[in-house]
């Protein structure tokens, strides 16, 4: 109800602008009805009305450390039951796809960089490891492969950057399954909690 909607109901002495007048002019009624004045009853079933019209105008008035008034907490629940009910099945399964796809895109951007940087190293050490012989005879390779051990730190970058290409290749493609399965709980979850 508006300030302007209120004063004309309880017919207020008050400036349908200013929330702090009507709000006064509200508690001055509510105190002429208050039972308190009547012995602790109400004079009439029609003043008691008045009276619990007149709180509830005040308490829409008033600001209150709630951001939605108890009342309607309950009516405020069935809406969102409601809203966020299971979807019908196609809908659901589309959306279920759109969300796999994404968290595929996403689980395979963040493995990106790894896979491209250890692929890399894989392939440069292959190519080292497999042309050591003719590379000795060039000018700059042969004489970083003249320094002691060359070969054993070539073998070991080969080693390391292929396991860090085969643990990229499985997370990208185990992890989405795994996002997948939670979500499916999750979504399993609120379908039970709902119903």
């Amino acid at each position: 109800m508006t300030l302007s909607e209120i004063v004309k109901k309880f017919e207020l002495d008050a400036d349908p602008t200013d929330s702090n007048g009507v709000l006064k002019a509200l508690r001055k009624r509510l105190g002429e009805l208050h039972p308190d004045r009547n012995g602790g009853d109400f004079a009439s079933e029609e003043s008691q009305l008045n009276y619990l019209r007149i709180q509830s105008a005040i308490e829409s008035l008033e600001p209150s450390g709630t951001l939605v008034p108890l009342k309607e907490v309950t009516a405020l629940v069935e809406t969102f039951t409601k809203a966020f009910a299971p979807l019908a099945g196609a809908q659901e399964e589309s959306l279920r796809a759109q969300r796999n796809s994404l968290i595929k895109e996403s689980v395979r951007a963040q493995h990106r960089g790894i896979k491209v940087t250890s692929g890399t190293f894989l392939a440069i050490s292959t190519g080292l490891l497999a042309f050591m012989g003719a590379l000795k005879e060039n000018p700059v390779l042969g004489k970083i492969l003249e320094i002691q051990h060359a070969d054993m730190v070539i073998l070991s970058a080969w080693l390391y950057s292929g396991a860090f290409f085969a643990i990229a290749w499985y997370r990208e493609r185990e992890r989405p399954n795994r996002a997948q399965n939670f979500s499916h709980q999750k979504m399993d979850l609120l379908t039970y909690s709902m119903s």
